[in-house]
């Protein structure tokens, strides 16, 4: 992965009743605006944030991020890098505690933008030809136990 930005995420004051779709895609945009600006940037090799019950100033990914002293609980991650995919048929895994969004080639192929433990999510795509592709990986951590993480595998179709 080429970058990562992490900064606080916007933090509700009270949840209150559950949220409509448009009120979900509202505060999205508004923390997805937010976070750029002021960010706190560092470049990794792959995205696996195992925070557990830290967050990203504690787990030792670059001077700034833990001179930055990043809260716990209530921050984002976004998370770009393009790859050269040679051609063939790719699967995208996360795991993720809390939300996450990704998108490839500015198509949004995972989307779970809700509070929830750690979870799987996957995609699969074909190439009929070598292409290189943006990835951008959007994460919040609300509270308690944290992770993020994209793994990146051949699919093997004969074996199917």
């Amino acid at each position: 992965v080429s970058g990562y930005e992490t900064k606080p995420a916007l933090k509700p004051d009270d949840p209150g009743p559950p949220l409509s779709a448009d009120e979900i895609e509202r505060r999205y945009v508004a923390w997805r605006d937010e976070i750029t600006h002021g960010a706190v940037m560092f470049e990794a090799s792959e995205l696996r944030l195992r925070y557990g019950g830290a967050g990203p100033s504690q787990l030792d990914l670059a001077a700034n991020v833990s001179e930055a002293a990043l809260p716990i609980d209530h921050f984002g991650t976004i998370a770009t890098t393009r790859i050269l995919f040679p051609a063939g048929a790719w699967r995208l895994r996360t795991t993720s505690d809390d939300g996450i969004r990704v998108r490839l080639d500015d198509e949004l192929v995972i989307d779970d933008w809700t509070w929830h433990g750690p979870k799987e999510h996957t995609y699969e795509f074909e190439l009929t030809k070598s292409r290189e592709l943006p990835i951008r990986v959007e994460h919040f951590e609300l509270d308690g136990y944290a992770i993020l993480s994209l793994d990146i595998e051949a699919v093997d179709k004969q074996g199917e």
